[in-house]
């Protein structure tokens, strides 16, 4: 049978002989893109059978590297480092980006950058209202009936998990002009707040949770809440990916041996490819579970379940106490590595974390050393 080239004009799908071409997705990861959340989207995609996953910096989206994606990632962190490090060049590349036909999806931080403020993407007309930084938990999230008619996703009351995410009002939308079929998802349906304030003074529900709209001839996907945080809630994320680009994306994580090396890789203050790539390297060793590790991973005792604990060069400046280096974290790493652990950092970190800390020359190191220790 005579085979025939078909190519269909779109940002999102090509068929060449026969196959489906990959979801060509960009995925943020330079300042500002950081924590458990960017590490798990990465982990998500590398591992998607119908993706492939560029890495996306402040200085690719203003290079151009845009050109060609079927959709920008645009994960947690923060909103106000992620504008910074995209400057008024790369804003407008993905303002730009979207106008023809591109597709965005962005959660917690990467929600917040779209708003109507100065500095900011400006992709929506909504601003962050000014309000104390509220904690994480999992939150009830109401999916509305338009949820599920645009995207399968079932109405009703769900828990999500809320980390510190944005809480939008209104703006004017004649200041956004570009943005149009805005249509609210979810509502939160329930309010917390830091112990020391009260709910009150500005209550969660109601919030918007979950927004699309268009974007000149693209449309874009924000969440408040963090829907890759648990497989529980990423549906939300396989239905948002078929809403923006018409493919169906297999999310997972690699599944290791029992008794393989379990290694904790602490995400934080991880930022760029530098943290982030040694996650995949990791993930490729048959016998090396990758546990991603915050400080609440710390202060739970989590760390009984690790054989080795990597503190990836990264963002320095914004690694404290607060993160990382109060006396109970740095007397429970400090522990770990008495009864045996492994302490694994290089860069700056590694004057950042405990005396037993190993040292290693760079990632590649480290990687080395951790293949040496599984083979034990």
């Amino acid at each position: 049978m005579k085979k025939s080239l078909l190519v269909f004009v779109s940002v999102v799908s090509v068929t060449v002989w026969g196959e489906t071409a990959k979801l060509k997705v960009g995925m943020y990861l330079g300042r500002g893109g950081r924590s458990n959340g960017a590490a798990t989207w990465v982990r998500m995609l590398a591992n998607a059978p119908e993706v492939e996953m560029s890495w996306l910096e402040g200085e690719d989206v203003r290079a151009g590297k845009l050109v060609g994606l079927d959709m920008v990632v645009m994960p947690g962190g923060s909103s106000d480092a992620q504008a910074e490090s995209l400057g008024e060049e790369g804003r407008e590349r993905i303002r730009e980006y979207l106008r023809q036909g591109g597709t965005y999806f962005g959660t917690c931080a990467g929600c917040s950058i779209v708003q109507d403020k100065t500095g900011f993407l400006r992709l929506l007309p909504y601003r962050k209202s000014k309000t104390v930084r509220r904690g994480g938990c999992m939150i009830g999230t109401d999916f509305l009936p338009e949820a599920e008619s645009l995207m399968g996703l079932k109405a009703g009351v769900r828990k999500m998990t809320y980390h510190g995410g944005p809480l939008f009002e209104e703006t004017n939308p004649t200041n956004v002009p570009d943005c149009h079929d805005l249509k609210i998802l979810a509502r939160y349906a329930d309010s917390i707040c830091e112990s020391s304030k009260k709910p009150e003074n500005f209550p969660m529900q109601g919030r918007p949770a979950m927004i699309t709209a268009g974007y000149g001839k693209g449309k874009f996907v924000v969440t408040s809440f963090h829907p890759e945080h648990y497989p529980l809630t990423r549906d939300v994320i396989v239905a948002g990916v078929r809403y923006l680009t018409g493919r169906t994306i297999t999310l997972q994580t690699p599944i290791k041996p029992r008794n393989s090396l379990r290694v904790g890789y602490y995400t934080p203050a991880a930022m760029g490819r530098v943290s982030y790539l040694p996650i995949q390297d990791l993930d490729r060793i048959s016998n090396v579970d990758v546990y991603l590790v915050d400080a609440e991973f710390i202060e739970r005792g989590e760390m009984s379940h690790l054989d080795v604990l990597v503190v990836p060069e990264g963002d320095v400046k914004h690694v404290s106490g607060k993160n990382l280096l109060n006396d109970f974290r740095r007397s429970q790493i400090s522990a770990f590595a008495a009864r045996g652990g492994v302490v694994l950092s290089w860069g700056q970190m590694a004057k950042l974390v405990v005396p037993e800390t190993r040292v290693v020359a760079d990632a590649q190191a480290m990687v080395s050393t951790v293949k040496t220790l599984a083979t034990k």
